[in-house]
């Protein structure tokens, strides 16, 4: 890869983006594992900031910038550095068309709706679990759209 420099720092800051996320996965683990019931709302408080950051990494210009620097570069089509450029150019394309606030939420609302769904599954009862699963799929829809070409219906 000709670009090394643009490479590098791609490398570096996808490398630290990735271990924020595994953050997140550490925390959702605890919650479904360990935290003691009526934490749910401080971890979906939680887990909505990490998931804001990382978008906020993701989406940063900069990485725009390199992700350019990088693809213009000549490179092998399987070389594992282009494999990743590929990949990072899709996650970024992909956030790129998410709003942040968005992605705040439904971090929220599904860290909120997993203790809900576990205590309404104890219950057996769905409709303890039933708003909170319409806002889920309310939420998912409006990312559905904002990731969507307009060809796909979403109703």
């Amino acid at each position: 890869m000709a670009n090394d420099a643009a490479y590098k720092e791609l490398y570096d800051r996808m490398t630290e983006t990735a271990l924020l996320g595994s953050c997140g996965s550490v925390l959702g683990w605890d919650e479904r594992t360990y935290m003691p019931r009526g934490g749910s709302s401080h971890r979906a408080d939680q887990l909505a900031l990490l998931a804001g950051m990382i978008h906020d990494r993701v989406t940063d210009e900069r990485v725009g910038d390199l992700l350019k620097e990088a693809e213009a570069a000549p490179s092998e089509t399987l070389s594992p550095e282009a494999v990743n450029v590929r990949h990072w150019r899709r996650d970024y394309d992909r956030a790129t068309k998410l709003p942040k606030a968005l992605v705040k939420e439904i971090a929220r609302v599904t860290t909120i709706g997993q203790q809900v769904w576990g205590d309404a599954r104890e219950q057996n009862d769905y409709a303890a679990f039933k708003p909170t699963l319409a806002e889920i799929l309310r939420l998912k829809k409006e990312e559905a759209a904002a990731l969507s070409d307009g060809s796909l219906p979403l109703s």
